[in-house]
C-alpha cells in the first residue's frame, strides 16, 4: 500500500460539489474550509450540467485518478445518488454520513476517502461538524483494518481487470 494513501484528509486538495439540491449547502462547506486555510476546490457548476451523477463524477473521476491528492465533499438531495455514482470508481470509498459518528467511523474503519450527503437531512451547523470530524479522522492502521483494506484493492484490482478485457 502506497503510504500517500495515508496522508491525512487535510493535507490533500478537497473537492467539493452538490447538485441543485445540494449546492447551498456545497457553497456553505467550500467556504468554511477555505476559511480554515484548506486547500479545496468546487467542482465546476452550470445550470445544464447540475444533476448528481454529473457532480460526483466530477469529484470521483479525480479522486480515483489520484487517491494519494484528492478527497472530496459531494451531495445531492438524499445523498444516496451520489454515493452510488462515487463507488462506481477504482479507489473511491465514499461513504454517507448523517452525524458525527458516521463521519468517524467511515473514517477509521472504512477508509472513506469522499464524504457524501443528502441536503434533505443537514443543515449548515451539522454538516459543518460532520465535515470537521470526518477532516480531521485517520485511517487506523491497525492489523484488521489494514487486512480488510489490502482485501478490498484485491477485490478491485480483480474486477479492473475484468472489466478491461
Amino acid at each position: 500500500m502506497k503510504p500517500e494513501l495515508f496522508l491525512s484528509l487535510r493535507q490533500k486538495i478537497i473537492l467539493v460539489g452538490g447538485d441543485h439540491h445540494a449546492r447551498d449547502l456545497s457553497e456553505v462547506a467550500y467556504k468554511y474550509l477555505k476559511k480554515q486555510g484548506l486547500n479545496v476546490k468546487m467542482v465546476t457548476y452550470n445550470e445544464k450540467l447540475y444533476d448528481y451523477i454529473h457532480q460526483a463524477n466530477l469529484v470521483a473521476k479525480k479522486v480515483s485518478a489520484n487517491p494519494g491528492k484528492y478527497c472530496g465533499i459531494v451531495g445531492c438531495n438524499n445523498g444516496f445518488g451520489v454515493t452510488t455514482v462515487c463507488n462506481k470508481y477504482p479507489s473511491v470509498y465514499a461513504v454517507r454520513c448523517d452525524n458525527q459518528q458516521q463521519a468517524r467511523k467511515a473514517r477509521i474503519i472504512n477508509y472513506s476517502n469522499v464524504l457524501t450527503f443528502g441536503a434533505s437531512f443537514q443543515n449548515e451547523q451539522k454538516i459543518k461538524k460532520i465535515i470537521d470530524l470526518w477532516l480531521c479522522t485517520d485511517f487506523e492502521l491497525s492489523k484488521k483494518n489494514t487486512s480488510r483494506l489490502k482485501r478490498l484493492f484485491k477485490i478491485e484490482q480483480k474486477l479492473n481487470k475484468s472489466f478491461r478485457h
